[in-house]
């Protein structure tokens, strides 16, 4: 629980219906504004992430009305400063932030965009046969990528590959980071737990 007060991502996407018609030029400066504050990652589901290369502006220009961004950040810090701008930029298209709950509530007070948020969505853990999913330690990193893109399996290796110190923990979080194309994982919370998981 602790390294989730390190993961703030932002979801950025026209609403269908009401303003995804045209929004492009919208979300290329809502993506330019985010990409000032340096996330640990930000990317689209139809072109890739930072962490497998994708450039910042190729990222930008490509972006169609169609498309949902998303980035990382991982201090409440940057989360509140990207969303003060986001709001001063006032370009009417929604953002959704995906972090713990008590933060949420911190973050949009700070950034002056209201008292409380108005819609927050709480887990209620693991249901069904928990004993043919992945470990809690393998599932602090696959859970990561929202579209569970990452094999347990290549987590289980990659820690035993830092370990051994055949690979470091950065090296090792950027390399499952590649699987999550849109663009949610957080590689500095992820290169963290992979030097804890390798302490073990």
């Amino acid at each position: 629980m602790e390294s989730l007060k390190e993961d703030y991502v932002f979801v950025i996407t026209g609403a269908k219906g009401f303003n995804k018609a045209g929004c492009a030029p919208r979300l290329k400066e809502m993506t330019r504004i985010a990409a000032k504050f340096e996330p640990t990652n930000m990317g689209c589901m139809m072109y890739g992430n930072l962490s497998s290369g994708l450039p910042i502006k190729s990222l930008i220009e490509n972006i169609r009305d169609a498309d949902l961004i998303q980035v990382v950040f991982d201090t409440k810090e940057e989360a509140v400063s990207v969303l003060r701008e986001l709001k001063e930029a006032d370009l009417g298209i929604s953002v959704v932030i995906s972090c713990l709950n008590e933060d949420a509530k911190d973050i949009v007070k700070e950034a002056g965009v209201a008292e409380y948020p108005h819609t927050a969505n709480i887990t209620i853990g693991f249901m069904g046969k928990k004993e043919l999913a992945a470990s809690d330690d393998v599932r602090l990193i696959t859970t990561m990528c929202g579209h569970h893109m990452i094999s347990a399996r290549i987590v289980d290796h990659l820690v035993k590959m830092v370990k051994s110190k055949r690979t470091t923990p950065i090296q090792a979080a950027v390399l499952v980071s590649k699987q999550c194309t849109c663009g949610a994982f957080n590689t500095r919370r992820a290169a963290k737990i992979f030097n804890e998981l390798a302490k073990k």
